[in-house]
């Protein structure tokens, strides 16, 4: 920021002033001076890191983009649509070390920079963007932990950030291929039961309902709907189990106020898919960070846990569990009052 040039001269004639005559000669020279000051800081180069490590993944894929600054004359939207803006130039030195319980390290990758052109489109430019991605045949070793390391050779920069890794659980309800029984009644529960697994610190449940919906005068498929039925959000740990419960009644009538009734139509829903995903402690700080406040403080503070940088890198593990609908759960969506309207019909 540059200095603010003062306007005020004054000749002092006193050896000595009393406070308060120090007050007002303060305060004058304070409106004297000129208000003309740039707002942007001299540009600092930094890192902004998106990376989360799944167990399973064939590719572990981390997003690095700079935190940039629009010169003059350019505004913060129109400088985030050119990826020179939001991509270094040249490629960085990315690795990705593996280090066991005893601090030893195990083994080392060095990250890939790749062009993808799958970006949805937004404010953002789209649809392409540059990646790191690890080595064919690379799998993390849950057991470990893992430290990103990006370096830039020509700036000499380098941001670094560590995580564990997330582990499976271990389901007990639902269990794939299980039937789901649930009704409208309102004492009706189905359990959802699992072991957390290793270094997670929160679940969320989500169960995605497809929805196939047909042309009656034809028999054709004309959509499928996915609907997604949140059962847990962000649920803190606090043993080796999850043990919670599916409402029957709240399922029902979420279903039924997602769809429109339409005489033209009918409908199938196909197994639920579970959907049980857990987060490591730095992802879960995150997005609790991150989550829109309904209070009248709306100041969000910032959380990062990537040294000379923002973002996040963590770990996540995502199971999906697929079950049917049992014989009279189906049979209820047909016929209740509250999903009658929608068609559905016996597969």
């Amino acid at each position: 920021m540059q200095p603010i040039h003062c306007k005020f001269y004054r000749k002092m004639t006193e050896s000595r002033l009393f406070p308060s005559s120090l007050l007002i000669f303060f305060c004058l020279t304070l409106l004297a001076c000129s208000t003309k000051f740039n707002v942007n800081a001299p540009y600092k180069e930094e890192n902004s890191i998106i990376g989360l490590l799944e167990l399973h993944n064939t590719y572990q894929i981390i997003k690095i983009q700079k935190v940039f600054q629009n010169g003059a004359g350019v505004t913060a939207s129109q400088a985030g649509l050119t990826m020179d803006s939001l991509y270094q130039v040249d490629s960085l030195d990315v690795r990705l070390s593996e280090y066991n319980q005893n601090g030893n390290q195990t083994n080392q990758v060095h990250l890939r920079k790749y062009y993808n052109t799958q970006k949805p489109s937004g404010i953002f430019a789209s649809p392409g963007q540059y990646l790191y991605i690890t080595p064919t045949g690379f799998v993390l070793n849950g057991n470990d932990n893992y430290v990103l390391t990006i370096y830039n050779p020509k700036t000499k920069i380098t941001s670094q950030a560590t995580t564990t890794v997330v582990n499976d659980i271990s389901p007990r309800y639902p269990n794939t291929g299980a039937e789901i029984n649930l009704s409208t009644d309102q004492q009706n529960y189905y359990p959802i039961t699992f072991g957390v697994g290793n270094n997670a610190a929160t679940y969320d449940v989500n169960i995605n309902i497809p929805v196939r919906n047909y042309r009656k005068k034809d028999s054709s498929l004309i959509s499928v709907d996915t609907l997604v039925y949140n059962v847990l959000k962000s649920y803190p740990i606090s043993g080796p189990m999850i043990d919670n419960a599916l409402k029957g009644y709240s399922f029902y009538y979420f279903v039924g106020g997602s769809l429109t009734p339409d005489k033209t139509v009918y409908r199938k829903m196909d197994s639920l898919d579970f959907e049980i995903t857990g987060a490591a402690g730095d992802l879960a700080n995150y997005v609790l960070v991150n989550t829109p406040t309904s209070g009248i403080v709306q100041n969000i503070p910032s959380y990062t846990n990537i040294s000379n940088g923002v973002g996040i890198f963590s770990s996540r593990n995502i199971t999906h569990i697929h079950a049917p609908l049992s014989t009279g759960a189906y049979a209820t969506l047909v016929t209740s009052p509250v999903t009658a309207a929608l068609n559905f019909v016996r597969p």
